[in-house]
């Protein structure tokens, strides 16, 4: 995983594959004949390589239907990439249709252990850099392995 976070830009489709890597549920990928294909800027017709990937992340709950967009191709922001990620560990539930889903995110990360920033300077809407992915993934593999993750 660390070669991944590593190489390129910080994209939400990165994210997402990494955030699949670290799906505590299952590391299968979901069938095409279970594709919701919600996502307006995902080419169902030829898919590409990231469709498995993004499917899957939504049957998960690791990404959102709520925008109705995926933008694969866009820096993730450090408030996505701690969703996705604390999401496929379940060390966040995800509601699908919550529209201000930040701040609750935010107070379970900090309680977790898995951020030290103030929410004032947490930059919930900054892109994600690459250090602070590796510190992520570090510190929610650590908090999962000691809360069981998936199989609390």
């Amino acid at each position: 995983i660390e070669a991944m976070i590593k190489d390129g830009p910080n994209t939400r489709e990165k994210v997402t594959q990494i955030a699949l890597a670290l799906n505590c549920r299952s590391r299968a990928l979901v069938d095409p004949d279970e594709y919701r294909k919600i996502f307006n800027d995902v080419n169902y017709v030829q898919p590409s390589i990231y469709v498995p990937v993004v499917e899957t992340a939504l049957h998960y709950d690791i990404v959102t239907p709520l925008r109705g967009f995926f933008e694969p191709n866009k820096i993730a922001t450090r408030s996505e990439s701690f969703a996705m990620i604390m999401s496929a560990t379940c060390l966040y539930n995800r509601v699908p249709w919550e529209e201000v889903w930040q701040p609750r995110l935010y107070n379970e990360a900090f309680v977790l252990g898995i951020t030290d920033r103030t929410w004032e300077n947490f930059d919930r809407n900054g892109n994600v850099s690459t250090e602070d992915l590796l510190s992520i993934v570090r510190r929610v593999i650590n908090k999962a392995s000691v809360t069981g993750g998936c199989g609390q």
